[in-house]
């Protein structure tokens, strides 16, 4: 069964619909040759981005990575955040070793790579070149909403 969806044309003042079988936007032959889609999605704290990261995370064609530089931006502050001994064992503190698996087109094992960032990791000694070979998008929330969110998990946000 075909998937359909509707579009909406005016004629005479009044909207019809037409209903037609998707077409896939690229040939599937095709895709496999493409290099892979890298999207940074750029947050800040208290943001839908981990909503984010799990919808896009559901599609079959996309590898996700949740806060690519958090080790780095916890070893580099010194920052104690829950977690902080962990993550930095465990996690990738070279920014340049998380920077090349981030744009390396070898390690793409999907044809969309996801990438949720947070604004803050990217601290000042990380070179900024290699932020061009990704599609860069920006999640902005109304900083009213943000503060009211932020207060709701944080008794104490000084």
């Amino acid at each position: 069964m075909k998937r359909k969806f509707l579009s909406a044309n005016q004629k005479e003042g009044a909207f019809f619909f037409e209903s037609r079988p998707l077409q896939p936007m690229v040939r599937p032959d095709r895709l496999a040759r493409m290099p892979p889609l890298r999207v940074a999605m750029w947050s800040g704290p208290r943001n839908i981005s981990t909503a984010m990261l799990r919808a896009w995370g559901n599609r079959a064609d996309t590898a996700v990575v949740d806060e690519p530089l958090y080790a780095f931006y916890l070893q580099a502050t010194g920052k104690d955040h829950p977690g902080a001994v962990e993550i930095t064992a465990t996690g990738e503190t070279d920014w340049r070793k998380v920077v090349a698996s981030l744009t390396n087109a070898a390690l793409a094992e999907k044809p969309i790579f996801y990438q949720k960032q947070m604004t803050h990791h990217l601290l000042p000694e990380i070179e900024r070149g290699w932020l061009t070979s990704l599609t860069n998008c920006f999640l902005i929330r109304d900083p009213a909403d943000v503060i009211v969110s932020y207060l709701k998990k944080n008794d104490d946000p000084t």
